[in-house]
């Protein structure tokens, strides 16, 4: 991390218009995949692979102990930037060459060998690992480059709140579209091999998105005028007490990642492998992520965010234990109580913090988050 001196004007050989659509793409094509891993990894692994409990759980232990990792690897990928220095820049050469180890180990994720279960788990907990470290080189450079391209705060605002939006879709679609693409991919009875093309191909599909921030992107020039150790990085961030307090709000609210980390295992469990299960529950959750980017806004015109979070957290607490009371026997309780569970600001496009919404929605400092 580095002090620097003010950005120069950016680059406007690339209209801002084609920018910003570049961006969203970029970001459309990104949750797809992170969709993708977060939804129905567990389900894959579970109903396809056929692990047993214990391995479920070593499994869990894995994906619980990479999170602690990234959080790790997230300044330290701030440091990286900042010593990067290329003709293309200091962050598009991350996007350029991310990419593709993203796209392989996404699909390698739902490839796992038939050898016995030891070494399957320990298949996926290498290639989980790595999986997360390339996304977190995907992912960070990414954010910082739409504050780099967009210099003025209310365009870059803008296009914050549609990579957002188009994220949410993204969520949608992968949601709702993935088990019948597997289901297709099958060429009958779905199984682990369809679930493998189908995954490989919405890997190159969503990397090829995301490619486009590459190309049709420009960064503003910075020059560094001092810079951090990674001692003194870590100890700026732990004496940054609003970031603290984000990431302690992230780990005590890791409940609501629940419902898209473990929801495909518990639809598959309680309902079936039919995913028109998958469909409605889905649809669900989709449609109280749109009605709430509509209504919060209005809300916040008239009530202080740090209200409404309180106010849905409680509320959101309540539909859980009446979901619990009516239980999973009643389709139509699962979808009224999971649809407006979903209203809460830190979801929303335009919120200041990009979501980690099973998402692995990542909370990052100021010099890697555009303000």
């Amino acid at each position: 991390m580095t002090a620097t001196t003010p950005a120069t004007a950016a680059d406007t050989s690339i209209p801002l218009k084609v920018q910003g659509r570049a961006l969203v793409a970029a970001g459309f094509g990104q949750n797809v995949i992170l969709t993708t891993v977060t939804t129905f990894i567990l389900l894959y692994l579970l109903q396809y692979v056929n692990l047993s409990t214990a391995a479920i759980a070593a499994v869990t232990t894995i994906i619980t102990v990479a999170k602690f990792l990234d959080a790790v690897a997230d300044p330290l990928m701030g440091s990286l930037i900042d010593m990067t220095r290329t003709r293309w820049g200091k962050l598009r050469p991350f996007v350029l060459f991310s990419a593709v180890p993203v796209a392989l180990l996404t699909g390698l994720l739902f490839t796992i060998p038939h050898v016995d279960e030891t070494s399957q788990v320990v298949f996926f907990g290498v290639v989980y690992l790595l999986w997360g470290f390339a996304y977190t080189v995907c992912d960070v450079p990414f954010w910082a480059l739409i504050g780099s391209a967009f210099p003025d705060p209310a365009m870059r605002t803008r296009v914050i709140s549609n990579v957002r939006a188009f994220g949410a879709i993204s969520l949608g679609l992968a949601t709702l579209g993935l088990p019948y693409l597997a289901a297709a991919f099958s060429f009958g009875p779905t199984d682990a091999a369809g679930w493998t093309r189908a995954v490989f191909l919405i890997a190159v599909v969503g990397m090829g998105l995301y490619l486009l921030a590459f190309f049709f992107t420009r960064e503003r020039l910075t020059e560094a005028k001092t810079r951090l150790s990674v001692g003194q990085l870590f100890g700026t961030l732990f004496r940054n007490t609003p970031l603290l307090l984000v990431l302690i709000g992230s780990i005590i609210g890791f409940g609501r990642n629940i419902v898209q980390a473990g929801g495909a295992v518990f639809a598959a469990i309680a309902y079936g492998k039919d995913p028109i299960y998958f469909t409605y529950i889905g649809a669900a959750i989709i449609a109280g992520v749109v009605i709430a980017a509509f209504l919060t806004p209005l809300l916040l015109r008239r009530v202080s965010a740090k209200r409404i979070m309180i106010i849905s957290s409680f509320a959101g607490a309540l539909l859980y234990l009446a979901l619990w009371i009516v239980g999973y026997a009643s389709l139509i309780g699962m979808v009224v109580f999971i649809l407006p569970d979903r209203f809460d600001p830190r979801d929303l496009p335009g919120r200041a913090d990009h979501p980690d919404r099973g998402c692995r929605r990542r909370r990052r400092t100021a010099h890697r988050r555009p303000q």
